[in-house]
């Protein structure tokens, strides 16, 4: 591989690696402009606190907020270069169960009785495992529209990492809410802000566990 002097050609490679096919449907998933971060790669003028959150959206590859900006410490996966550029990975035919839906309230319900799904999603890049949960109403406009696919996968480490970003949390009575991630009033609580302003926060929840959003489907615009 060729050596990559710039921050622009390193989010550029990483982006690839991951597995994506355009570089408009990686700003989809972190949403911002793709002409924005297309500046940003062709300008190589990537800001820290955007390199931070694409670091966070590809940690999965290998991508640190060192790495991306100043081109410290190992690089991505060199490995899985070519099957990830590709498509190839045996990630992409693995599928991930449809069983949930999350609506008015954000919190995230089984619609069916049993155990099996209601449908199956082909893997994204990068999750081998996880669920997808779907929007149902208008109930989360603008950010999630009916019938966006959420794909989500719970996190072992640290929660504050994903503070200020749409996450599954999961209280402590089982209960689970796609809310904005903010800090509490004191250690170790969270507050869940409502994507949709008619709901009040959930002030000081102690979490049992926090899902990052890997990837979202959109709906099929013609869809009615």
């Amino acid at each position: 591989m060729c050596i990559m002097r710039s921050s622009g050609e390193r989010l550029a490679y990483a982006i690839k690696l991951a597995g994506y096919k355009k570089r408009a449907d990686f700003a989809e998933v972190v949403g911002i402009e793709a002409g924005t971060l297309r500046q940003q790669i062709n300008r190589d003028s990537v800001p820290l606190e955007a390199a931070e959150l694409y670091a966070r959206k590809l940690r999965r590859i290998g991508v640190t907020t060192d790495w991306l900006l100043f081109n410290k410490g190992p690089a991505p996966g060199q490995s899985h270069d070519s099957a990830a550029v590709h498509g190839k990975t045996a990630e992409r035919t693995l599928q991930l169960p449809v069983s949930t839906i999350v609506s008015a309230g954000d919190e995230i319900v089984d619609p069916v009785d049993g155990d099996e799904p209601f449908d199956r999603e082909d893997a994204p890049p990068g999750m081998p495992e996880g669920e997808v949960t779907e929007v149902r109403g208008r109930s989360m406009l603008p950010v999630f529209r009916d019938g966006d696919r959420l794909f989500h996968r719970f996190l072992s480490g640290d929660p504050t990492l994903l503070i200020g970003e749409v996450v599954v949390a999961r209280i402590k009575d089982g209960r689970r809410f796609v809310k904005v991630l903010q800090p509490g009033s004191k250690r170790g609580r969270f507050t869940l802000e409502s994507i949709n302003p008619l709901y009040a926060p959930m002030e000081d929840q102690p979490l049992d566990a926090v899902a990052e959003i890997i990837w979202v489907k959109r709906r099929p615009k013609n869809r009615k």
